[in-house]
């Protein structure tokens, strides 16, 4: 099985720097996909299409409320 018991040594400020850590890469991820992808079946090429904004602000909303109350 998986073991973290080496998680048990790190304070709550690193805990919360490691997990907001992980926001930011899945942010840089989905900016580092292709545009024909993102737009595939799209009728057009409008801005409110474009999954990379949608996917941001879910991702800097969940950044938020967890920084919040973590």
């Amino acid at each position: 099985m998986l073991n973290f018991d080496w998680l048990s040594g790190l304070s709550m400020g690193q805990a919360k720097g490691l997990v907001l850590g992980l926001f930011v890469l899945i942010v840089v991820l989905v900016w580092m996909l292709p545009n024909w992808y993102i737009y595939r079946g799209a009728p057009d090429r409008k801005i409110w299409r474009n999954l990379k904004i949608w996917a941001t602000i879910v991702v800097f909303l969940q950044a938020a409320l967890y920084w919040y109350f973590g």
